[in-house]
């Protein structure tokens, strides 16, 4: 259940010279991991560096989970979303996942491919493929979108910024207020308030790893954790069986 996708994500290739400021500054807790901030690095440079990084992506994938409240993929509130896991070709413009909801009590699995701004969705019933309604609001392609998803929401957005010293070896920890805007573009729509964010970032490509925050609404709070992964490794999507049409290929 998602609505028409029509962005894509690009591959992220930084440059020794940019990242030299952050690993140069780095210091290690040995077995335990990165447990110190060092002088020379702040949240600012971490974040700048990130930035950076997300704005050239080019495939990824994605797990993007809620706990708690619901929270519905649909105008209509029929269709409450779990979990969306996929890939994304920017190259490509295209787009596939599987996203877990739950309908009337029940868990189901719906798959989605989009291809050039059109979306198609698998019935959970009868697992045709057809279009995807307009009453959709899900539209997780934006996530990379350099003008309005991760670039802009690590570089100007993330208000606040604190560099923790509690990160797992060879990662950042970022925490800071995350605009409502920047959220409804890195969750498809799913979110609009502003929202605690922390973020997990790798120390040695600028990538973000793990992105974590909590959301209210009028049903109660809601958890959120996204993990993004195997950056730049091939993502070719095709059109679903029966909607006609040729695949279209990523890299």
């Amino acid at each position: 259940m998602i609505r028409r996708m029509a962005r894509g994500w690009r591959l992220v290739a930084l440059s020794g010279v940019l990242l030299s400021p952050l690993t140069a500054a780095c210091s290690s807790g040995g077995d335990g991991g990165d447990t110190t901030v060092t002088e020379g690095v702040t949240a600012e440079s971490v974040l700048d560096t990130a930035a950076e990084a997300m704005a050239s992506v080019d495939t990824v994938s994605f797990l993007l989970a809620a706990t708690g409240a619901p929270v519905y993929l649909d105008s209509g509130g029929s269709f409450a979303f779990q979990e969306g896991d996929g890939r994304v070709s920017n190259s490509a413009s295209s787009a596939e996942a599987v996203v877990k909801v739950k309908a009337l009590g029940i868990d189901a699995n719906v798959g989605a491919v989009s291809i050039d701004g059109e979306l198609w969705l698998s019935n959970p019933l009868t697992g045709a493929w057809e279009p995807a309604p307009d009453s959709i609001t899900f539209d997780p392609v934006t996530l990379f979108d350099p003008e309005t998803g991760w670039t802009p929401l690590l570089g100007d957005d993330l208000t606040g910024a604190e560099l923790l010293d509690d990160a797992p070896d060879g990662q950042w920890h970022v925490k800071g207020q995350a605009a409502g805007t920047r959220l409804g573009a890195i969750t498809g729509g799913l979110v609009t308030d502003d929202a605690p964010m922390d973020v997990w970032i790798d120390r040695a490509s600028g990538h973000v790893v793990t992105a974590e925050f909590a959301t209210v609404s009028d049903e109660g709070d809601t958890s959120w954790r996204m993990d993004l992964s195997d950056y730049g490794v091939d993502v070719t999507v095709t059109r679903p069986p029966g909607v006609g049409g040729a695949g279209v290929g990523g890299s």
